[in-house]
């Protein structure tokens, strides 16, 4: 009886330690999975994909000027230069170089510019600490949006000064850019008040890569990954 019981301790015990190996191996399974995955999606993705080249026959043609609705390839976006909330001005040559996210915008706009600001408070802390990427946000109303204005508006938000730049300048540069350079919004005469919810994201080329709605958490988290992607582009491209 004693020898049955035995027998059957040491079945169990070795039932028990065959178990806990088995768990062990799945458990360390499971942790290289989520290793290996983490790594492909971290490292591998960008690697393989490239972002499409946006030229005006990509876009609806209500937001393309006639002139630049013929240009079909290597639309960039054209010279500007605006005041940003610090007094600094900022040139297209300022962002030469880096990958910029744009969009437009009015500090006194009550309910969509909040939403689309606290978008842009997203990717601006994911890339918080690379320089190679910068927000350029212009007001539509520079009648009031003054640098001033801006600079509170800014530290209201949590903007941080040359990471994220808050633009004013001559109202039809400003209108003239967000219709012929980024086709921002519908072509109009250059009096009509603009709006609009669409982030651009800019390559270092100046050249237009991809149009989200900035008030869809779904694709301000695709600009988030493109931008990744876009970095990894550019780091073949450009070698730095």
């Amino acid at each position: 009886m004693e020898n049955s019981m035995g027998i059957l301790v040491q079945r169990h015990a070795f039932g028990h330690n065959k178990m806990k190996k088995i768990i062990l191996v799945i458990s360390f399974a499971v942790v290289v999975i989520v290793f290996l995955t983490a790594f492909y999606r971290g490292t591998l993705e960008p690697e393989l994909f490239q972002l499409p080249i946006i030229n005006p026959e990509d876009v609806p043609p209500a937001l393309v000027d006639g002139k630049y609705s013929e240009n079909t390839v290597n639309h960039q976006i054209p010279e500007f230069t605006f005041q940003d909330q610090s007094g600094k001005w900022i040139s297209r040559n300022e962002v030469a170089g880096k990958i910029s996210i744009v969009n437009f915008f009015f500090t006194t706009c009550p309910v969509v510019c909040p939403t689309l600001t606290r978008s842009l408070l997203k990717v601006q802390d994911a890339y918080l600490n690379d320089n190679r990427v910068v927000i350029l946000s212009h007001t539509v109303f520079p009648e009031y949006d003054t640098a001033v204005v801006l600079e509170d508006y800014g530290k209201q938000y949590g903007v941080t000064p040359g990471k994220w730049h808050l633009l004013t300048g001559d109202k039809n540069e400003l209108y003239a850019i967000a219709r012929k350079g980024y086709f921002a919004v519908n072509k109009q005469s250059d009096g009509d008040f603009i709006h609009t919810e669409n982030f651009v994201l800019v390559d270092w080329n100046h050249r237009i890569r991809g149009i989200y709605n900035g008030t869809s958490a779904f694709s301000v988290n695709q600009l988030i990954e493109d931008i990744r992607i876009l970095l990894s582009e550019m780091k073949r491209d450009v070698k730095v």
